[in-house]
């Protein structure tokens, strides 16, 4: 069985930041540095796809809000929640998440807090939140910038 939360950044540092706030939450994942390596393992698994997928919307190899679109195609809300992780807030880059398929979005820099909850929303919204959890550290500091 696949990890249930995939990690798509071209950041090694926020791909490990988030590995290790998922673990501290019980919550195994998967980390890619590219979209085109997470897209063709989603291919080779089509029948065990990940709960949820954090995409970095600006990725080194393909734009980021493309990978979400294609993912989009592949799997439906129901199967796979996808979050971007941004470097911007405004408007017009929420509006390009949620066009291209995206069902939230994180801006950098983010807090242990913000990644637990959303995470946790959208697990439990596709059935994927881990039985036990350890006890959650709620001290709100930076997590990645």
């Amino acid at each position: 069985m696949t990890s249930p939360v995939w990690i798509i950044d071209g950041s090694q540092v926020a791909r490990t930041i988030l590995k290790i706030t998922l673990r501290r939450e019980g919550i195994a994942s998967t980390c890619y540095s590219e979209g085109s390596e997470a897209l063709r393992d989603l291919w080779e698994l089509p029948g065990d796809a990940p709960g949820l997928m954090l995409i970095e919307g600006q990725l080194p190899d393909m734009d980021g809000y493309d990978v979400i679109m294609q993912v989009r195609r592949l799997l439906s809300r129901r199967q796979t929640a996808i979050v971007v992780l941004s470097n911007r807030s405004g408007m017009l880059d929420r509006l390009r998440g949620r066009l291209s398929g995206a069902d939230d979005s994180l801006t950098k820099p983010f807090l242990v807090a913000d990644v637990r909850d959303v995470v946790g929303k959208h697990l439990q919204r596709v059935g994927r939140w881990p039985a036990t959890t350890p006890a959650a550290d709620t001290e709100a500091r930076p997590v990645y910038q």
